[in-house]
């Protein structure tokens, strides 16, 4: 149901990410669960090198929803190991 709901929003442009984001960060400072559930998956992608939306295919998105969502925990990365 969610899915077909956020597929006929309008897309994104690259011209508003910036206030989407800033949204999102708002809203997570306000207390909402979804929104900082959305920063933390974005940490998580930018942990494994993913800065791009065309980076992310459906199997990467499906281990970051298991991993979130209490699944099996992500493997450290060099740079957590080594604090």
């Amino acid at each position: 149901m969610y899915r077909e709901f956020a597929e006929q929003l309008r897309p994104v442009e690259v011209s508003e990410a910036e206030l989407l984001a800033e949204l999102v960060v708002c809203a997570a400072a306000d207390g909402d669960e979804r929104a900082l559930r959305i920063l933390t998956r974005r940490e998580h992608l930018n942990a494994v090198g993913v800065v791009f939306p065309e980076d992310i295919d459906e199997r990467l998105w499906a281990a970051v929803k298991t991993t979130h969502e209490g699944g099996t925990p992500r493997a450290m990365s060099a740079a957590a190991v080594s604090l």
